[in-house]
């Protein structure tokens, strides 16, 4: 009687391990660290949960400042939608235009008026740039894409700029700008990442390469134009 028991209790879903699922909301044998409802987990295998629907859902909208937050927050589900996304172009553009006005501000005070245009003109082109030499290096490495898809990954990768007008602060403009670089390597990365489908060091070598080669350009540029 005991014995069958126990054989009941493994293969029809009673017994111990029922309790387990009870209590703790995950099958015995296969823990799974993701939390849900345990009213959800009673008898229902993973993939038939609708709690894990719910997790695959994107967090944000279609809208464009909902998707700007997400570039932000270095959402990975937001740069691989976008990269396949034709219809993003658009909203890639505004965001790398609204990163150059924020930039061009922070240059009115040396530049004069026509900072902003010197602003836009800079992020624009250097969109261009960017994508291309993170596009050759891609291909040294193996991974190639036809379409737009980096393109506009690359555009909303430019997000961070927004923040450059506050590198107009006396004290701590110098360090504002410096972590707003960073933050732009970093959505970099999760652009190149989403687009390649790559693991995240393998972005980050792409990225790295890609920004020391951008450095170098316009540190070359800089020097023929003086």
């Amino acid at each position: 009687m005991t014995n069958g028991r126990r054989r009941r209790g493994r293969g029809g879903g009673t017994g111990r391990h029922t309790g387990l699922k009870i209590l703790w909301g995950f099958p015995p044998y296969g823990f799974d660290p993701r939390p849900r409802h345990s009213l959800l987990a009673i008898g229902v295998r993973r993939k038939d949960t609708a709690w894990y629907s719910m997790l695959d859902e994107q967090s944000y909208g279609v809208g464009l400042v909902e998707r700007l937050i997400a570039a932000l927050r270095l959402d990975l589900r937001l740069y691989e939608t976008v990269s396949g996304d034709a219809a993003a172009t658009g909203q890639a553009f505004r965001i790398v235009l609204f990163a150059g006005v924020s930039n061009g501000l922070g240059l009115v005070r040396r530049l004069g008026g026509i900072g902003v245009l010197a602003g836009i003109g800079s992020a624009l082109l250097g969109w261009l740039l960017w994508t291309g030499v993170i596009w050759l290096i891609a291909i040294l490495f193996g991974h190639y894409r036809q379409d737009r898809s980096l393109l506009r990954a690359v555009g909303f990768a430019n997000a961070p700029g927004v923040f450059l007008i506050l590198g107009i602060a006396p004290a701590v403009g110098g360090v504002i700008r410096l972590c707003v670089v960073a933050w732009l390597v970093a959505t970099t990365v999760r652009a190149v990442q989403a687009t390649f489908a790559v693991a995240t060091r393998r972005a980050l070598v792409i990225s790295a390469l890609g920004f020391v080669v951008y450095l170098v350009m316009g540190l070359a540029s800089s020097y023929f134009a003086s």
